[in-house]
């Protein structure tokens, strides 16, 4: 699309054989963030594309783009978009906007529980703190979980679009 755009996030795990540590590979282009729960903390492990984040505004500054804050203090590529990475938005490539996306891979533990994927309507809104109190409270499904963090992101006055998958990489019925 030449005037539209969006974030892509993925998350693989994989599980090795013979007992073997398993994998989380994470994929990101975009605003959106992966977070795994691990123990009694939510990491974050991926970072967001957006103008505010140093290293993609100096990228975006070498390419020969700018970064400029709009009146409400947000910085903006070219004073028009947030995002430094996203799938489309073809005619906002000449201000450096890419679509490559970043690669993470962790080694998962047997203290991890979960990953929550999710657009910046939830993360704007909500703190990891209150995502880990919602995980550890309604830990029954993740489906359950999704929708009750997309109905507290919409309570707590989220402007955009809110996406949230909650996957289980365990068992969890035992916390609830």
């Amino acid at each position: 699309a030449d005037d539209s755009g969006c974030t892509a996030l993925a998350a693989v795990c994989l599980n090795l054989p013979g007992g073997q540590t398993g994998k989380l590979l994470v994929a990101n282009a975009g605003d959106c963030q992966c977070c795994l729960w691990r123990g009694d903390e939510l990491l974050t492990v991926n970072e967001e594309h957006i103008a505010s984040n140093a290293a993609e505004r100096a990228r975006i500054e070498a390419y020969g783009g700018e970064v400029k804050a709009t009146a409400d203090g947000k910085l903006r590529v070219g004073g028009v978009i947030q995002v430094t990475r996203c799938l489309g938005d073809r005619k906002l490539r000449k201000l450096g906007l890419i679509s490559d996306p970043e690669m993470h891979a962790l080694d998962l533990t047997s203290e991890d529980k979960a990953i929550v994927l999710a657009s910046d309507g939830m993360w704007d809104v909500l703190t990891k703190a209150h995502v880990l109190h919602c995980l550890k409270s309604t830990a029954k499904s993740p489906d359950m979980i999704a929708k009750r963090l997309i109905a507290e992101a919409i309570e707590h006055g989220t402007s955009d679009n809110v996406t949230v998958l909650v996957v289980f990489l365990r068992d969890l019925s035992h916390l609830v």
